[in-house]
């Protein structure tokens, strides 16, 4: 191979399909894949029972999974060294550990940031964040995101 050439990526669709799935299924809730997306891999998970917020969970770029809750869009990379942390968030969330908090502008309510957190014994712990601001915008109003239809599992 030329050191002007690339390698080929490795694709992770396959195993980014099973993570998703398997955490569904544990979970009793239906998924709904979306053909359409222009990704890899797009799942659609509605509101049901156990589940009071959509969630939208996929693979793009060969080795990048996508987490979505509300407004909140996460994208966590390479594969390998982040699907546990992405199986802890996407896991944690449909069992009510884990919460998105935004931070919104008083005005016009629109949101600036963003953060995944998951719940420990004494406080919360990011899991990722995200802020569309350079700035800290002064006395943001707060909203969290939780799944209010968490239900006790066994697994």
């Amino acid at each position: 191979m030329w050191p002007f050439q690339h390698r080929p990526r490795p694709h992770y669709t396959a195993a980014a399909e099973a993570l998703i799935l398997e955490i569904c299924q544990r979970h009793g809730l239906k998924v709904e894949r979306d053909e359409s997306a222009p990704v890899e891999l797009l799942f659609r998970i509605p509101v049901q029972e156990g589940l009071s917020v959509p969630i939208v969970a996929g693979l793009q770029n060969d080795d990048e999974l996508n987490l979505s809750i509300g407004e909140f869009w996460s994208y966590f990379f390479p594969f390998e060294k982040v699907k546990d942390k992405f199986s802890e968030a996407l896991d944690g969330f449909i069992r009510g550990e884990c919460r998105v908090t935004e931070y919104r502008m008083p005005r016009n309510k629109k949101a600036f940031k963003y953060i995944l957190e998951k719940r420990t014994e004494d406080a919360w712990e990011t899991l990722y964040a995200h802020s569309t601001l350079i700035l800290w915008w002064r006395n943001p109003d707060v909203v969290h995101i939780t799944n209010e239809g968490a239900r006790d599992f066994v697994t």
